[in-house]
């Protein structure tokens, strides 16, 4: 239609089939399921088994997102190169664009959600409306980079500077602040 948004219906997309991925069928957190599987990597990080048992509980459930969401949704979308996906209550969780399907073409074996469409995320329609409002006023060659500002209550972010840097070249106009530079003190 001519608003830009088109509604894909989903009907293998059931409330009790996402629970039963994200959280199993018990509504408790169950060995096996998406996050009961990342919790039980979390607690236990240095447990081999735990994590291939969250890489395979990642695997599994972006193979069914594929399938029931993001192969609709990209064939819907099938003459577009950039969509924005506003993923609400439960689905929210998920890493959609990591959806996959196999594809022995490829190196990997596997056909990625973002290797055939652009996606970018946002919260709401409001949120990526005014987004879009601010954007179409701002200077599109300056950027200022934040890269993992100090102190805070977290571990150090690996690599932020890099990627800032990476980021930054892109713009004629940039500037980084690293660390405690971008302090609110």
């Amino acid at each position: 239609n001519g608003n830009g948004v088109t509604s894909v219906w989903l009907p293998e997309l059931t409330d009790l089939e996402l629970r039963s991925h994200l959280i199993g069928t018990n509504e408790t957190l169950s060995t096996g399921s998406y996050l009961g599987t990342y919790s039980h990597w979390q607690q236990n990080q240095q447990n081999k088994q735990a994590r291939d048992d969250w890489f395979g509980a990642l695997d599994r459930t972006t193979r069914w997102l594929s399938q029931v969401v993001m192969e609709p949704l990209i064939k819907s979308l099938a003459n577009v190169e950039q969509a924005v996906l506003i993923p609400v209550g439960l689905l929210r969780l998920l890493p959609l664009h990591a959806a996959w399907t196999e594809e022995a073409a490829t190196p990997t074996g596997r056909c990625y959600a973002t290797d055939r469409l652009s996606f970018t995320y946002a919260p709401n329609a409001r949120a990526l409306i005014e987004g879009q409002e601010i954007v179409s006023h701002c200077d599109s060659e300056r950027l200022l980079a934040i890269a993992d500002p100090q102190p805070v209550n977290s571990a150090p972010l690996e690599n932020a500077e890099y990627e800032a840097a990476i980021a930054a070249s892109i713009f004629s106009q940039h500037h980084i602040l690293e660390h405690t530079e971008a302090s609110c003190s």
